[in-house]
């Protein structure tokens, strides 16, 4: 994946680059591998498969393709593997905590803060709202705090990207 990734972004930092590697390798991807291969029916199931279980029985079973069959055919399987999972990622939204750290720094040279303003635990539904130096920016919800923080990030680099720049004081 570190190759395809240095060769589909040259242009891209290594920050940038270990950040891709890092969503497109997560539990969540990996979890959504091995569940469309029907992975879990190969697991015992004493009790409730976790993602972890799962990502981490995909990651097996590439390492037991690598001693098979070596780093080139490995190389493409793996590809293969990841091909329709790392289309489908909206990498934007994936790392948009970073990117947007990335331009509050630039902009305001502040990083952001995230706050929690909401949780529904029967729902599981948690609301999250961006601030810089206070002001707010955004808000965002999800299926977990991570996710709502995350949400709140795109939905304020969606403002900055269509020119909407909150003004705030400098303190």
């Amino acid at each position: 994946m570190a190759d395809a990734l240095c060769e589909a972004y040259p242009r891209a930092t290594p920050g940038e680059l270990s950040d891709l590697l890092q969503s497109w390798t997560s539990n969540k991807i990996l979890t959504r591998i091995g569940n469309r291969f029907g992975i879990y029916n190969f697991l015992l199931r004493q009790e409730l498969l976790t993602e972890g279980m799962v990502a981490d029985a995909v990651e097996a079973l590439i390492g037991a393709y690598f001693f098979e069959n070596g780093y080139d055919k490995t190389a493409q399987f793996v590809l293969q593997l990841f091909g329709k999972e790392v289309v489908n990622i909206d990498t934007i939204n994936i790392h948009s905590k970073t990117l947007l750290q990335n331009e509050t720094r630039r902009i305001w040279k502040k990083a952001p803060e995230y706050v929690l303003l909401y949780v529904d635990p029967e729902r599981a539904l948690f609301c999250s709202e961006v601030r810089v130096k206070g002001a707010f920016l955004g808000f965002g919800l999800g299926g977990t705090k991570k996710e709502s923080e995350q949400e709140a990030a795109y939905a304020v680099l969606q403002k900055l990207k269509s020119g909407r720049i909150p003004t705030i004081a400098k303190r």
